[in-house]
């Protein structure tokens, strides 16, 4: 009821745009949850030949937001976001016809450019329209992520009994209607400020100027590594210790669930009992903790899970086996499902205050470009790890790599956090508002 409530009190575009990204999500997660496992079993890819494409998707994404940040500073919100979606749909669409490494990588870089131009969009569209609910409408957008999330594995694994083709082909149809229905009805809003836009490298280099920005945003360089692990490390895990796929669906409608139940409170108890970067500091601590279940067990699963028989206590038994050997991934997914719920409505509402609430989608941009060339470098750091530990035989190196990511980057915030210069930077832009 509280969730109900807190949409109703938002301005009408916004609740459009939030239901849009519920579908949004729901093509994403329909297929992006199954591509580690179709790329290396179906294709024969190496660890780092899979770590090599999603980080190019991530990458090409998060790594190219400035450019669809600019765009959307300049060209409005509501044409870029339907742009971006067809960029996404000629990805997704490839994706399930691209039997080669170069290919692959297209559809990866088509797919990511995508992203690159709505999601920015989308997120400087809720920063100017939700006001002073804006740390609410991001926790809200982050309950809309999750019902795709919940949506999406479930359509995805019903598909892909028939081939991975038929996954991408859906996907790829979702995100053509989406493209029509958001030209037809998605309100157009233009960036904040009636001023003629100065020329964009004037922008770029205020924007690098801002070292509040800068430092900020480099602290949280491994912030969505870390959560790119559904995609990368955990898959691969969940088919070490399970010997299928089946099971990641699991991670991914657990993760859904638990931020549709809980993302609201979260945010709540955040915002009355912790600082924004307090907030942040504990979500990024909750993220690095969420590879120790792995670190720990890793060494002593998976158990054989072999039935011996069809008693009904035998029966019960290969479960609980089953159900052991697969606990370190949910343990982890839910960890990371936490961190990221605690974290990112603070995120996402203080990145348009560090830039005085002006160029929104480029301030976005720049923020996610930063995100972009973190995950690239650490997927690739992670495959390389995952087949370093198989060559060795010692299953802990990725998670080692990846608990040293996330707790340095929390260190980085609580040391901005200590400065207090972030804080005086609110302060002032709350007292302007």
């Amino acid at each position: 009821m509280k969730m109900i409530r807190q949409f109703r009190a938002l301005d009408r575009s916004v609740q459009l745009l939030l239901l849009n990204l519920v579908v949004i999500s729901t093509g994403f997660y329909m297929l992006m949850p199954y591509l580690s496992s179709y790329l290396g079993n179906t294709l024969g890819f190496t660890a780092w030949m899979v770590g090599l494409v999603l980080g190019m998707r991530t990458f090409s994404q998060q790594g190219l937001y400035v450019i669809g940040g600019t765009f959307s500073d300049r060209l409005g919100y509501k044409s870029v976001i339907a742009g971006g979606c067809a960029l996404r749909m000629a990805g997704f669409l490839l994706f399930g016809y691209a039997n080669s490494l170069s290919t692959v990588l297209v559809a990866a870089l088509l797919s990511g450019l995508g992203g690159s131009l709505f999601a920015p969009a989308a997120r400087a569209y809720i920063a100017s329209e939700s006001g002073d609910q804006r740390v609410e409408a991001f926790s809200l957008f982050q309950v809309s992520e999750g019902l795709g999330a919940c949506l999406g594995p479930l359509l995805g694994v019903a598909l892909i009994q028939v081939s991975f083709q038929w996954v991408s082909v859906v996907a790829s149809t979702i995100f053509f209607i989406l493209t029509v229905l958001q030209l037809l009805y998605l309100p157009r809003r233009d960036q904040i400020g009636s001023t003629a836009p100065r020329p964009v490298l004037d922008e770029w280099r205020e924007v690098l100027a801002n070292r509040e920005f800068v430092a900020f945003a480099v602290g949280m360089v491994a912030c969505l590594t870390l959560y790119n692990q559904l995609y990368l490390s955990l898959p691969l895990e969940v088919r070490r210790l399970t010997g299928n796929d089946s099971a990641t669906g699991i991670l991914f409608t657990m993760s859904a669930l638990l931020s549709i139940l809980t993302q609201v409170h979260i945010t709540a108890y955040a915002k009355a009992h912790w600082r924004p970067l307090q907030a942040i500091t504990l979500g990024l601590t909750c993220m690095a903790a969420a590879f120790v279940p792995m670190l720990v067990a890793g060494p002593f699963l998976p158990l054989d899970a072999a039935p011996i028989g069809t008693s009904p206590v035998e029966t019960v038994h290969v479960f609980l086996i089953k159900a052991l050997n697969l606990s370190p991934a949910v343990l982890s997914a839910a960890l990371l499902s936490f961190g990221v719920m605690t974290l990112q409505p603070f995120v996402l509402s203080l990145i348009p205050v560090l830039g005085g609430n002006r160029l929104l989608g480029t301030y976005f941009g720049f923020y996610y470009m930063v995100q972009g060339i973190g995950v690239i470098v650490g997927n690739l750091a992670i495959g390389v790890a995952f087949d370093l530990g198989q060559s060795w035989g010692v299953t802990s190196v990725p998670w080692l790599l990846l608990l040293g990511l996330g707790l340095a980057s929390a260190l980085s915030i609580m040391a901005l956090d200590g400065r207090g210069r972030i804080a005086q930077v609110a302060l002032l832009s709350a007292q302007k508002a």
